[in-house]
């Protein structure tokens, strides 16, 4: 094999190489930007939750009509009880 042809070999070689890099490169990147949406939304939803919970304290009539939404969207009496002070009384039910 002539030297022009090997260096051309080379050269292609090391194309492919970089672009591999390239592209693991690109993956990382996108990795990482995933994991910070998540954590992104999950600060929203911890932010939104504690608007919604002092709002609950503070107005009745709110937190009477978050107790229905509660009760109609939550079916299992379990994971109501992971919210004791938004779970309406046992003896509810929807009207």
């Amino acid at each position: 094999m002539s030297r022009i042809c090997r260096a051309r070999h080379r050269r292609i070689a090391g194309n492919g190489k970089r672009r591999v890099q390239k592209e693991a490169l690109l993956a990382k990147i996108k990795a990482r930007t995933r994991k910070l949406d998540r954590e992104i939304v999950e600060i929203q939803t911890r932010l939104l939750g504690s608007v919604v919970l002092a709002h609950a304290r503070e107005n009745t009539a709110f937190r009477e009509e978050l107790q229905k939404a509660i009760l109609a969207t939550v079916p299992d009496p379990q994971d109501r009880a992971a919210l004791p002070e938004l779970s309406p009384p046992a003896d509810a039910t929807l009207h």
